[in-house]
């Protein structure tokens, strides 16, 4: 499809450039084309099917203020579903922490679009037996994305409904990472879920859309970093939170804010939760223990001893278990149908790991030994792989006034936020110094993160001392940590006895390939939100 407008200045000597912006939502504000100088734009291909999408241009010529151009809209054509095998459960996907704005499809997803490319040879197609939620936000709450997910399995109930008219209503979700939490807030949330559909979004009637299992792959339940374990993939992730700041999802995802989350919501009686808990190192241990050495700095025990998928704590990700007694004694009553799955996939992927590794999105492996034979499952094993330690009370026996004790006993204290120190955009050769204050003693983090290339970020404190990889080895107050995380780099000193003050910093670009920018970033010991004192 190509959309076509007239353009032009009044003053033939301006250059005119164009910015396209299209969505299933008006006004949209999804850019798709930025400073193009011509006046067409050709529509990609993956779009969802049956919806109706609104674009705009605004018109610039760097001299006077941006035009906008009208609203216009398109609707797209039903899905072609002659060839989906509609005897199949019908499943929904909902990605992980950075959300789905800005994806018309799951070919668009970073993540999962290999589940598309792998279920379309077992007879599903796009937006006939799979779908894919879109617009989920990290800028947003988990109440916003909820409604979001409600309202889209709305629609998606009467796409399928169209088709196959003897359909139970019910669905399967497959949520990844930060998906399962947004997943599991839309069937936690009275009047969502088990709720007639909102007017404009399928059917306004007594029919409901029903879920008869979520799986979640590395979804982190009881948050992170669980017991202050800071995993690699996490910190990364965390570090893109707080640069694009997304603070509600960083906020959400703190082990205080889930555990109060966890204790105040209960599982749906129709819906069985299958959790999927990965440890990579089971799979490839010395690589798991080389990349989680960088970050031993940000755990109590070294992390290479406890399971983890290199983002996620196992046991954050298995829901009804907690290292506090009590809590692990309250939450299987709140979720009594929880079916937990160990195995070693690690957390995401990326191109540069080729097939050699298991991953939960990576589905030839994945999805062939654990999801394809419980999918449409109308069973539920109660608690199964669920085990109460030694010396616990049995679950069913807990008082469940034994809430309000936790609550009382909390006792909710500020911690400080990071700082930014600088951002940049630096050549080859160029050396950039400033200053910033550390308002007190304690431990710090200091961190260079850049995209690619040679960089090298040295320190030096109130004192004049220097700070740097070259000192580090010998200071024994100073940690020097260098990662190639696969999307971008990141160098950290981790100060243990910080003296208050002026501190300086100098970057020095020594071999980039392109215009580069950098981000300095001081951080605390602790992350941003409440400390939590627990019983």
């Amino acid at each position: 499809m190509n959309l076509s407008w007239l353009g032009g200045d009044p003053n033939v000597s301006d250059d005119v450039v164009y910015d396209i912006f299209l969505d299933t939502q008006t006004p949209p504000a999804t850019i798709v084309s930025a400073g193009q100088p011509e006046t067409s734009y050709t529509v990609p291909s993956m779009l969802g099917a049956n919806a109706i999408y609104y674009w705009q241009v605004v018109a610039n010529d760097g001299v006077n203020a941006p035009v906008f151009g009208p609203i216009w809209s398109f609707s797209t054509a039903q899905a072609d579903c002659q060839d989906a095998n509609m005897s199949l459960q019908p499943v929904v996907f909902v990605t992980g922490w950075s959300g789905s704005v800005g994806n018309n499809h799951i070919l668009q997803d970073d993540q999962l679009r290999y589940f598309e490319e792998y279920l379309s040879g077992l007879g599903y197609r796009s937006n006939c037996n799979l779908f894919y939620v879109t617009n989920t936000d990290p800028h947003e709450f988990m109440d916003h994305n909820a409604v979001v997910i409600r309202n889209q399995v709305c629609s998606f109930y009467d796409d399928v409904k169209q088709i196959n008219t003897t359909w139970d209503g019910s669905f399967d979700i497959i949520a990844h990472s930060y998906g399962g939490l947004r997943a599991r807030w839309y069937l936690e949330t009275n009047g969502l879920y088990g709720s007639p559909c909102p007017a404009g979004f399928g059917l306004a009637t007594s029919q409901i859309p029903r879920v008869r299992n979520l799986f979640t792959m590395g979804s982190p339940h009881g948050g992170e970093p669980y017991l202050g374990r800071l995993q690699p993939l996490a910190a990364y992730i965390g570090y893109e939170a707080l640069k694009d700041q997304q603070l509600a999802a960083a906020f959400e995802m703190l082990p205080p804010v889930r555990l109060v989350d966890n204790l105040r919501h209960s599982q749906p009686s129709d819906v069985c939760y299958r959790v999927y808990a990965g440890d990579a190192n089971a799979q490839f241990p010395l690589l798991s223990i080389a990349i989680q050495l960088a970050f031993l700095n940000s755990s109590i025990s070294p992390p290479f001893l406890y399971p983890n998928d290199l983002a996620v704590n196992q046991t954050s990700a298995e829901l009804v278990n907690h290292y506090n007694p009590l809590v692990s004694a309250i939450l299987p009553i709140l979720y009594p149908h929880v079916s937990i799955h160990h195995t070693v996939d690690i957390h995401g992927y990326h191109p540069r790991l080729g097939d050699a590794v298991r991953t939960f999105v990576f589905p030839d492996t994945f999805f062939e030994e654990e999801l394809r034979n419980n999918l449409g499952s109308s069973s539920c094993p109660a608690r199964e792989g669920v085990t109460t330690p030694a010396g616990l009370p049995d679950p069913e026996n807990v008082p469940v006034p034994s809430l309000e004790t936790l609550f009382a006993r909390s006792e909710p204290t500020g911690i400080s936020s990071s700082v930014n120190i600088t951002a940049t955009t630096l050549q080859n050769g160029q050396i950039v110094s400033g200053q910033f204050d550390i308002e007190s003693a304690g431990v710090h983090r200091v961190q260079l993160a850049w995209p690619e290339g040679a960089v090298d970020f040295a320190l030096t404190t109130p004192y004049g001392q220097e700070v740097s990889r070259y000192t580090a080895d010998g200071d024994p107050n100073a940690t020097y940590l260098h990662l190639d995380t696969g999307f971008g780099l990141l160098t950290t000193y981790v100060v243990t006895t910080t003296v208050g003050g002026a501190w300086s910093y100098e970057i020095t670009v020594n071999d980039v390939p392109t215009d580069t920018l950098v981000t300095a970033t001081l951080y605390p010991a602790t992350p941003i939100g409440l400390n939590v004192s627990q019983p």
